[in-house]
C-alpha cells in the first residue's frame, strides 16, 4: 500500500510540475509582429481613460515614435525575438509640455524604462510589456 501511495504522490508532484512549466510558458513576438502601430490600453494593470489614446509606433531601423499622452516620444530599441527581450535606448527624447493628466503619462514614461521584456497578452492583438520582475507594466493593443 505504501509503494502505491508513493508511486500516487511521485505522479502528482510530476503532473503539477508540468502544468507550472507549462502555465509560464510565454509566447515571443516575431519581429514583423511587433512593427507597426500599438495603442497603449493599460499602464500598470490601470485602464487608460483619456482622450486622445496614448500609442507607440516601432517603425523600422529599431526606432519608435510615441505619444504618452499629450507628449511625444522617440526613442531607439533592441528586440530579440527568440527570447522577447526588449529594451528601449536610455537617450530617447520627449517634448516638455504641461498635459492634463501627467500622472499617466509618467506613469506610461516609467514603463517604458523599466520594460525587460515583451510577450503577446491573452487578448487577441495585444502585447504585455514586462519588466525584470516579470510584472506586466504596459499593454497595448492594434
Amino acid at each position: 500500500m505504501k509503494k502505491i501511495s508513493f508511486f500516487a504522490f511521485a505522479l502528482s508532484a510530476i503532473a503539477m510540475t508540468s502544468a507550472c512549466k507549462t502555465a509560464q510558458k510565454t509566447e515571443t513576438l516575431s519581429s514583423d509582429e511587433l512593427n507597426g502601430k500599438w495603442t497603449i490600453t493599460n499602464v500598470d494593470n490601470k485602464e487608460i481613460k483619456i482622450e486622445n489614446a496614448p500609442f507607440m509606433d516601432f517603425l523600422g531601423e529599431n526606432k519608435i515614435h510615441a505619444n504618452v499622452g499629450c507628449n511625444i516620444y522617440n526613442s531607439t530599441y533592441t528586440y530579440d525575438a527568440a527570447t522577447g527581450v526588449l529594451t528601449f535606448s536610455a537617450n530617447g527624447q520627449m517634448t516638455m509640455m504641461m498635459c492634463p493628466d501627467m500622472a499617466t503619462e509618467s506613469a506610461i514614461v516609467k514603463a517604458i524604462s523599466t520594460t525587460h521584456k515583451v510577450e503577446k497578452a491573452s487578448t487577441a492583438n495585444c502585447i504585455n510589456f514586462l519588466n525584470e520582475a516579470g510584472e506586466v507594466v504596459l499593454t497595448l493593443c492594434k
